[in-house]
């Protein structure tokens, strides 16, 4: 299967992304190899590779199809992969691919009873979960009003409307607030955060509570 993700409404994003996920063949409680590969003219390519369980491969994919990537494919049951293949100056030509490689079965045997929440919640959370955020905070940084503005077009087109809002006050007769940007960022980053740990933390209670 390959499915793209639709960025030009909120609607549209978590519509494509639940449909994408339930077509997913995804073995929860299998092992899978995650390699995440960033590349951006000019800087040397990032890599990182997690192993994670079939319930987190589930969760950690959910959370990139709504915010760092567009489209997913699996060609075969044991690997699937996410990518942002869209080069633009926007988003300085960056793309970035994630695959994830199932390396182990699941075993039909008892599993010890534990709260996985205690088991999930210490893990760090994903960098790239947080990406749209960063942005706002890059503009805090080193941008300008313009660049603010050219930042509250692509947060309403990837569904992030409270945000853009936010933004755009943030501007006040062609000037622009940095603090008050830095604000929206951070308090954008943690929401970003809890969706994420949410979202995994539901994922794995779900299959031992039925």
């Amino acid at each position: 299967m390959r499915a793209t993700i639709r960025q030009n409404s909120l609607a549209n994003l978590h519509a494509d992304v639940d449909a994408a996920m339930s077509q997913l063949r995804i073995d929860d409680s299998g092992t899978y190899r995650s390699v995440l590969v960033i590349r951006q003219p000019g800087e040397p390519t990032l890599t990182r590779e997690e192993v994670l369980s079939g319930a987190e491969v589930r969760a950690t994919l959910r959370v990139q199809l709504q915010v760092a990537m567009h489209e997913v494919e699996q060609d075969a049951p044991d690997v699937i992969e996410a990518r942002w293949a869209r080069e633009s100056a926007r988003n300085q030509y960056r793309t970035q691919t994630c695959t994830y490689t199932r390396t182990a079965a699941s075993v039909n045997t008892p599993e010890p009873v534990a709260d996985p929440r205690a088991t999930l919640a210490p893990e760090p959370v994903p960098a790239h979960v947080t990406e749209p955020a960063d942005y706002i905070a890059l503009v805090a940084d080193d941008g300008d009003s313009s660049d603010a503005l050219d930042l509250c077009g692509r947060l309403t087109r990837d569904g992030h409307t409270k945000q853009a809002i936010d933004v755009r006050r943030a501007i006040t007769r062609g000037v622009l607030d940095r603090a008050v940007l830095r604000k929206v960022a951070e308090d954008f980053a943690c929401q970003l955060r809890e969706e994420y740990r949410e979202a995994r933390t539901l994922l794995a209670v779900g299959p031992r509570a039925a």
